[in-house]
């Protein structure tokens, strides 16, 4: 893991800048575990390595966005899902319970709607998204390219705060900055 440990957050005015949680929800399957998990990985890997690749500087400190990521895929419960993603060596209840506990600490939810050819309908994300809305928590959506205007238009998912077509679209508009500098306070570079 390329991990920096003297990674020093940015400031702000002398005020320390809070830790963003996000939820990362999206289809689960163990037919489909390296998609499914892809994804979440590359957005992960992204904000561990964001003082790499955006080289910023100030005061010759690197600066980063303290970003923390709740992802249902975690630890070695992943090996014991099922071919369909509906059973795993944690019993149901608590897979539920956990991602709403998940749902209710985060404060942004990036959910992924690509089943990735799969089947089984996303029931659990949802779900979540339901959650999400309810909380009145603000939520992104990553949408096949191909069904973004239908997303777009559709009464219930065009309730997202934004849509994006791919991983790299969410990180290019820097769509999880936006929402950390909205609740962190004002950064002037």
């Amino acid at each position: 893991m390329n991990f920096n440990p003297d990674i020093k957050y940015a400031h702000s005015k002398g005020v320390d800048l809070p830790l963003m949680y996000v939820y990362l929800a999206g289809y689960m399957s163990g037919e489909k575990i390296k998609e499914c998990t892809e994804w979440r990985k590359r957005i992960r890997k992204h904000y561990r390595e964001w003082e790499i690749k955006t080289k910023v500087i100030k005061n010759n400190e690197w600066l980063a966005f303290p970003i923390a990521f709740l992802d249902p895929f975690n630890g070695k419960e992943i090996k014991s899902i099922d071919k369909k993603g509906l059973t795993s060596n944690i019993p149901a209840h608590a897979i539920i319970h956990g991602d709403l506990m998940s749902v209710k600490k985060a404060d942004v939810v990036v959910a992924n709607l690509d089943t990735f050819g799969a089947d089984r309908p996303m029931i659990g994300t949802h779900w979540e998204l339901a959650w999400t809305w309810l909380m009145q928590k603000p939520f992104v959506l990553i949408v096949p390219k191909d069904k973004k205007e239908t997303y777009m238009k559709h009464p219930f998912t065009n309730q997202a705060s934004w849509i994006v077509d791919s991983v790299d679209e969410l990180l290019k508009e820097g769509v999880l900055e936006t929402f950390y500098r909205r609740q962190a306070g004002a950064i002037y570079e």
